[in-house]
Order: C-alpha cells, then structure tokens, then sequence
C-alpha cells in the first residue's frame, strides 16, 4: 500500500500529523474529564453527574441518558456543520466523548476511546468531504452561501434581543444608529464586510449593554441569609473544580491550539467567519475575519457565562471548555505555541474568577435575564440566517432544472415541521441542503435531471 497523501484530503487546512495529535489529545482529555466526573460539554448531563459520582447511578444508566441527549444534536448540528463548513465542532467531538468518557469504566479506557473518537471524527470528515468533490453536482462551494444570511442575522440580533426585553420603540431607535453606523462605514470607509457587520455588531451589543447596565444598578440588591449559606455550598463545588485544574488547563490549551490550526471552530456564531478567514488567501484579509470572529464569539460567551458559572457552582462538574474566552485566544495568538500556553492561563484565571462573577450574577439578577434574551435572539437569528443561507445554496446547486433544488428544499421544511422538527431549526438549513444536494446527484445518475 502507498502512503496517504494528506493534502489530498479536503478540508480548509492541509491535514498534518500535528492536527491529527492535537485533535486526538483534545478528545482524549474531555473523555477523561467526562469519566472522572470533572466536566462534560452537554449542559443538560451536568446536573446528573453528581448522581455517579455519588454511586446514586451506574455508569450504563447515565450513559444511555446522555446518548438520548446527545444523539439530535451530533447528527443534526454536529455532522452537518462540520461537512457544511469543513472545520471540526465541539457537537461533532464533545458530545460523544461525553457518552465515552461516562461509559468507560477504567480511566486509561476513557483517554484510549477519546483518543480514538478524535482520529475518526478528523479522518472521516476529511474523507467524505473528498469524496463530495468527486460528484458530478457540487456540493461544498455552493454551502459557501450559508454564510451569506449568517453574517447578516447574527450582526443585528442584538436588536431583537433589544426588542423582546426593552421594548420596540427602544428597539427602533437603535436599530436606527446601527443602520447609520453600517452606512457611514460603508460610505465613508474603504472598511470590507467584516469591518461592517463586526462594528454593526459591536454598536447594537453596546446599546444593549447600556439598557441593561442602566436598570441593573437600579435593581441592585444585597444577599440575605439564604444566599449567604448557598454561597457557602458554592465553595465546597469550587474546590471540586479547582482539584481538576491541571486537566482543565490541559484541555484549554489543546482548544486554543486547535482553533488556531483552523481546525475547530468552539461556536456556532463564529462558523462562517472562521471558514471566511482559514480559506483568505492574505494575512491580512484572514486577519480581519479572525478579529471579528472574537468580537462576535467574546460578545456570544458573554451571554453563555451565567448558565455556565450557575452550573458549574451547583453541581461541581465544570464545562469541558470553561467559560469559553480559549476560543477568541486561539483566534488572535500568532502561532499555535502561544495559543496553547495563553488557553492554559486563562482557563486559570477563569476559575479563580468564578466566585467573583457568581457574587455579581446574585447581586445583579438583571444580568442573568439578559442573557436569557440574549441567547434566544441569538439562536433565532442564526436559525433564520441558516435557513435563507440554506436555501441560497440550493439555488446554486441547480443546473439544468431550474426550481427542482429549491422545491425539495421548500418540501423538506414542510415535512420538517409537519413531523414536529424531528430535525432542529438551528441545524435545519445545512442539513436540508446536503440532502438536496444528493438528491440532485442521485437523480443525475440515474438521468433523471
């Protein structure tokens, strides 16, 4: 047998041995977490560890719930996002190991299955993806167009979030500096489309922080009695977390590196700004997209942090990725060396912190609100940003039947939402996309287009 050549495969980075190492030390190490009861990615397995911790339940039985869990989200967004956008995600590679790390009952049983998951899931996409080039109907350049309705959806759900907590007419008014702020940069500037939609972003998160900032301080209230002795509890959980430092730095590190190979991608709002920045030929291009892909994913974590600090302080089991800011430092870091020690430190410092920001969080309930409206906005504007995108790409794919493409694509939402969204929203865009893209193919073979 000759060797593989790896640049062959088809992924926006060549494949290198040091990606294949880095992936499989990333999975490794979430299965161990997962295993020792440390950390796992799914928030809704979180508050169940405990009970195995605690023997209150076997390994099998918590595993066969993570499974339940964790199936939709890996076939729908996992697998779906990772051929529509040629990078790796943490639905495609936390979540089994997640299932792996909780099912294995030795230790070194986790790293093994982690580190095995890691290969497949690197190996495997980048040979389907190879395959895919090899249809007579494309199907990778015009998924391209997912990003189109994405950037634009996610620069302005600020406002929606705006909107639904402060109302419409505060809502129109920003929505009017945001546009004026868009069209001065576009008018009065050389700045490109990431300058546009990062700083249209940028302006609608400030008006909204500023809402909120306002009616926070004048809900400010102190901790009673209760409260102090839940703070209490928080402790004995923080000490929990703080024993599996070493592991949780080990794994910020590999994150960081990870996404500064261009490899992984830690959050669905920074997808298409990603695939935009590792596929620019210029430094500088790519590193404009990568700037704006940490405003977009700083400001996206921001939203995501109460939900992970609550957790995290109520059960002892911590997220796999922390509270998240490794990704942005993986972004900006110069090389993957520097990526790896600074994703190490600030999941250190993220720790330390978690105390401080759960304190705030009790003092300040209107931040926890926020955030709520924050990530329901988020997620529904990338829903509709996806779909348009989604449906972009068909279009694309057609060729000598105008209109079939987008008719199945138009059926498959139907069905979709007639059989109670066996297939999610968020995922729905991207997945009915590839399928029509193979239905053209099948019927190009059998000479039915």
């Amino acid at each position: 047998m000759g060797k593989i050549d790896w640049n062959s495969l088809h992924l926006i980075q060549p494949l290198t041995i040091m990606q294949f190492i880095v992936v499989m030390c990333l999975t490794a190490l979430t299965a161990l977490a997962a295993h020792l009861g440390k950390a796992v990615f799914h928030d809704g397995i979180r508050p169940i560890l405990p009970e195995v911790i605690e023997a209150r339940m076997n390994r099998r039985e918590l595993a066969s719930i993570a499974s339940g869990l964790s199936f939709g989200f890996i076939v729908s967004v996992g697998i779906s996002f990772a051929f529509s956008f040629q990078m790796l995600n943490p639905w495609l590679l936390f979540l089994p190991t997640d299932i792996l790390g909780i099912l294995a009952t030795r230790w070194w049983i986790a790293l093994v299955l982690g580190a095995a998951w890691g290969a497949i899931a690197l190996f495997g996409l980048a040979g389907v993806l190879s395959l895919a080039t090899m249809l007579p109907i494309d199907i990778i350049d015009p998924l391209s167009q997912l990003n189109v309705g994405f950037l634009v959806a996610v620069a302005v759900f600020p406002l929606v979030a705006i909107m639904n907590q402060f109302g419409w007419k505060r809502a129109l008014s920003s929505a009017v500096i945001v546009l004026v702020t868009r069209q001065s940069l576009a008018l009065y500037t050389d700045s490109g489309i990431f300058i546009q939609v990062a700083m249209t972003t940028i302006v609608s998160v400030l008006l909204l922080v500023g809402f909120v900032l306002h009616k926070a301080w004048t809900q400010r209230r102190d901790l009673d009695v209760d409260e102090q002795e839940e703070e209490l509890e928080q402790r004995i959980h923080l000490k929990r977390i703080v024993k599996g430092l070493p592991l949780f730095m080990a794994i910020g590190g590999c994150v960081a590196i990870a996404t500064n190979l261009g490899l992984f991608t830690g959050s669905d709002a920074t997808i298409p700004y990603l695939q935009n920045a590792w596929s620019a030929g210029e430094a500088t291009t790519r590193g404009g997209w990568l700037q704006s892909a940490a405003v977009i994913d700083i400001i996206r974590l921001l939203s995501f942090m109460p939900l992970i600090v609550t957790t995290a302080l109520a059960t002892g089991v911590y997220g796999v990725m922390g509270l998240m800011f490794v990704l942005p430092i993986g972004y900006l870091s110069p090389n993957p060396v520097v990526a790896g020690l600074l994703g190490a430190v600030v999941v250190c410092l993220e720790i330390a912190a978690i105390s401080k920001i759960s304190t705030c969080l009790q003092r300040y309930p209107m931040i926890r609100e926020t955030s709520d409206y924050f990530r329901s906005a988020m997620n529904t504007m990338i829903e509709i940003g996806l779909l348009i995108g989604g449906a972009l790409a068909v279009f694309q794919m057609e060729s000598s039947t105008a209109g079939l493409g987008l008719m199945l694509y138009i059926l498959l939402y139907a069905a979709n939402e007639g059989l109670g969204r066996p297939v999610m929203r968020l995922a729905f865009g991207p997945v009915a996309a590839i399928v029509v893209g193979l239905a053209l193919n099948i019927l190009y073979f059998t000479h039915l287009l």
